[in-house]
């Protein structure tokens, strides 16, 4: 089981703030994260080197077919 909530986590390698706009936007795909990130609409803190190692996982078909299930069930 995947607990998911609002807070933070001491044990991560980095984390993203975005405006809840953006990320409306990032995840039903109109916005893509690396150009999020590089317009400065993504804020980035921790490791960036990590940050930017998995972005690529944001164009995979795994990402792309859960991205389809949330939006699925979600209204923006």
């Amino acid at each position: 089981m995947v607990d998911a909530r609002l807070g933070t986590a001491d044990d991560t390698g980095f984390s993203m703030t975005t405006k809840w706009e953006d990320s409306a936007r990032l995840q039903s795909g109109d916005l893509d994260a690396r150009i999020a990130f590089m317009q400065g609409k993504s804020e980035v803190k921790g490791n960036l080197a990590k940050m930017m190692a998995l972005l690529p996982i944001t164009n995979s078909p795994e990402w792309k077919a859960l991205q389809a299930k949330v939006n699925a069930v979600t209204d923006y």
